[in-house]
């Protein structure tokens, strides 16, 4: 390979590249969490304004 190839693929390595860089697995745990997100946010919302109501009250 001649060193104006070798740049050539490094240029093309660089300017091509992914933005992150990430396992395959952890794509569709991501997914899923971003899914579930409102829903488990709700919820716990929901849990800590019982537990505050719970602890004004003497």
């Amino acid at each position: 390979m001649t060193p104006e190839q070798a740049a050539d693929q490094v240029c093309r390595a660089v300017a091509d590249r992914p933005h992150n860089i990430t396992p395959p697995l952890v794509r569709p745990a991501d997914a899923l969490g971003n899914l579930l997100r409102v829903p488990t946010d709700r919820l716990f919302e929901q849990y800590f304004r019982r537990g505050n109501a719970r602890k004004r009250t003497p």
